[in-house]
């Protein structure tokens, strides 16, 4: 197999360290060593001008909803946004699956290699376990709160599950939607699939209508949950706050992604601390979305204060118009010029390998490693902005 000696201006690792001038040695796809570029013949250096990067990590996304690109307007607001969702008009499953395959190819060429992907049913299967990107795919339950009808809804995504399972697609796993779609007798059904190292999912804090509806105040939930045909007669607040309601649920899986969190304040953020003190507790953003679904962004300040690894996904094309990390990476960026390239990076690097488990063989440029390289091309005199757009190389 042949070999490529490939430097650039910069490299940024996102681990490891690196020669005072240095060289990544690839055979294929994977890193055999980094040296020195004294040790290179310089008939053999590829240098590019730019910034070397780990290929990119989508934490949070779902492909299936691939075909909805423009079909919801932007600034409705969270229920709005989720009536229209569950509201289309059926779409032919070619058109689906079409848009699958290009969504996914979109996000090879942006760069990125890895995705942890919702799953409401098994349409992308046999686009996943065909694609290069690694997939990590989370089977999303939920009952809108109806505990009567928890075992139904859980037979009824066992076989999604069981679906991505036999496609051999990578890894899979259940998972609950949000504090606000799933019962307690669902969340005990999810807390006994937990398997050891296992990565879960939830949406969390995603507006304040949550935590008016478990506190028991007058929240737009009902009437959602009302217009899908399921009344909330039945339904007694906790009145306890999401994270509350999580902590005391028993699902823990070893590592936790609450995503968008968008309107997380201290004390979620310590709740969710206080998780990572037992287990491993990720945040998982995306902009374009929250800013597509409810024209603002979490409270970043908040999250760095809480020390916890944070994570960048693109959710779907029912919230976004691209499926780029980088563009989440500039929307923040340009939002918050305060955090700095490098950091976002890192967020949208290794962070989300390592919430995935797959920092094994992504999320840095190190030795034995095969995590993809993607070029930010600039040139030596000019920094890096939001014009640059990220190269695949390998």
């Amino acid at each position: 197999m042949n070999r490529r000696f490939i430097t650039a201006t910069h490299i940024w690792p996102m681990g490891g360290t690196l020669p005072e001038d240095p060289v990544l040695v690839f055979e294929g796809s994977r890193i055999i060593d980094i040296i020195d570029v004294e040790k290179v013949d310089v008939s053999q250096l590829e240098h590019y001008d730019g910034t070397l990067i780990p290929g990119l990590v989508n934490a949070h996304c779902h492909l299936e909803l691939s075909y909805m690109e423009g079909k919801i307007d932007s600034g409705t607001g969270l229920t709005t946004f989720l009536t229209e969702v569950v509201t289309q008009d059926p779409v032919p499953e070619e058109i689906v699956k079409e848009a699958i395959i290009r969504a996914d190819k979109e996000m090879q060429e942006a760069g990125i290699v890895a995705v942890g992907d919702i799953s409401n049913r098994a349409i992308t299967a046999s686009v996943k376990a065909s694609s290069p990107i690694n997939y990590y795919t989370f089977v999303e339950m939920f009952d809108f709160l109806n505990p009567d009808r928890a075992n139904g809804f859980y037979n009824q995504y066992e076989l999604v599950y069981e679906a991505f399972e036999h496609a051999a697609c990578g890894p899979v796993v259940r998972v609950p939607h949000s504090p606000y779609t799933v019962s307690n007798q669902l969340m005990s059904r999810l807390a006994q699939t937990i398997q050891p190292g296992m990565t879960g999912s939830i949406h969390m804090l995603e507006n304040e209508q949550e935590g008016y509806l478990l506190s028991g105040a007058e929240s737009d939930y009902p009437g959602f949950f009302e217009l899908l045909g399921f009344g909330m007669d039945h339904y007694q607040a906790p009145h306890c706050t999401s994270m509350e309601q999580f902590m005391e649920s028993g699902y823990q899986p070893d590592h936790m992604l609450f995503v968008h969190n968008t309107v997380a304040d201290r004390a979620d953020l310590g709740a969710m601390r206080r998780y990572n003190e037992r287990k491993n507790a990720y945040l998982v953003t995306c902009p374009n979305a929250n800013l597509y679904i409810e024209s603002r962004l979490p409270k970043y300040d908040l999250w760095l204060e809480s020390k916890l690894p944070i994570c960048i996904g693109t959710d779907s094309y029912a919230s976004n118009g691209q499926l780029s990390i980088w563009h989440e990476i500039c929307t923040i960026q340009n939002k918050h010029p305060e955090l700095s390239w490098k950091q976002l990076v890192e967020w949208g690097t290794v962070n989300g390998a390592i919430a995935l488990g797959m920092q094994r063989e992504l999320g840095s440029l190190e030795s034995g490693k095969s995590p993809g390289l993607v070029l930010l091309e600039h040139t030596p005199d000019e920094l890096i902005n939001e014009s640059i757009l990220p190269r695949k190389i390998i």
